[in-house]
Parts: structure tokens; sequence; C-alpha cells
């Protein structure tokens, strides 16, 4: 299984510390008792396993917006240990982060978030979630689009490596540490 996900403005689901996805999910316009946010909090936790376990990890593949980067979504504190993970993350065979810099000419990234599926015994998918509601496009010509725009953000995104140097820098400047 592989998934590619474009996340323009925030680490995806399956890359989010417990502390950001709190942050996330108490922040949103829907006002939730403590035990709904906990509940979503630990259902997106879980479903990181995905990328974690021993046998047939997922292969993950993450765009990423450099706001998501610089941002203290949650604190200094809350975003350093979101790119901690996020760093240790990518040092798994399986997982791949790019930071897309949207600052400067029009990329497919600012067409909003979206998940390509890809399973190995069924047809692909897309999943579009949008702030009251999600789609599930199906239609080989709908999801060929997202293929051939995640080949473009692969030429067009920071390298794997440039956003593993991107992540390096950021952290020291949200603890304070100028060095």
């Amino acid at each position: 299984v592989r998934i590619t996900e474009c996340a323009p403005s925030a680490f995806p689901g399956l890359l989010q510390t417990r502390d950001y996805a709190h942050a996330i999910i108490t922040r949103s316009r829907e006002r939730l008792a403590d035990y709904e946010v906990q509940t979503r909090v630990m259902l997106r936790i879980a479903r990181a396993e995905l990328l974690t376990r021993k046998r047939e990890p997922v292969e993950f593949h993450a765009f990423v917006g450099m706001s998501a980067f610089t941002a203290t979504l949650g604190g200094h504190q809350v975003m350093a240990d979101q790119l901690e993970h996020v760093q240790e993350m990518t040092k798994r065979d399986n997982v791949t982060v790019q930071a897309i810099d949207m600052s400067g000419d029009w990329t497919d990234a600012h067409s909003g978030a979206w998940i390509l599926y890809e399973f190995d015994d069924l047809p692909p998918a897309v999943y579009l979630e949008h702030l009251s509601s999600c789609a599930v496009l199906v239609e080989d010509a709908d999801v060929e689009v997202y293929k051939a725009t995640a080949e473009a953000l692969r030429r067009e995104a920071m390298s794997p490596e440039d956003t593993a140097g991107l992540i390096a820098s950021v952290i020291p400047r949200l603890l304070g540490d100028t060095k």
C-alpha cells in the first residue's frame, strides 16, 4: 500500500505527535467535548501505526507546505517535538517528506490538501477533505490527475535531504538556541 499526501498548511495526521494533533483538533471551529477531543487524538495517533508496524508498513510520501515547518502551532515546544518526530520518521525507509515553498510561483499544492491511496489489490482512490465534508474520487481520469500532480510535486518540492536540513535548522530556533 502506498499513500501520497499533499498537506499545504499542517503536517499530515500520519506524522503528527499527540500534542500537535491535540493543538489542531482543539482549534477547529467545531466545539468538541473533552472526551471527543481525546478520542480524535487517540484515533489519529493509532493510525500512524501503519507507518511503523513490523509487517508490511505502508509506504508514505508527504508534500508539506513550508509554513507547517515554521509555524508555532501549540507553542514552541510542541512544534519542536513535532519536527523531531518528523525527523525520526523520515529515517524510516518507507517515509519520505518533502517541503513545498508556496511563497513564490503557483504549484499544484496551492489547490489544497489531498491524499492518494494506491493499493496492491484494489483500484486507487483520492480523498479530499474540506471544512465540513469530504469526497472520495475513484474515476480513473480523476485519480490520474493526482498521480501526475504527485510526480510534479516530487520534482518541484525540496529534496528529502534538503527538507531534513530545514527541519534541523528550525528546531534550535524554536527552542531559543541561536548558536
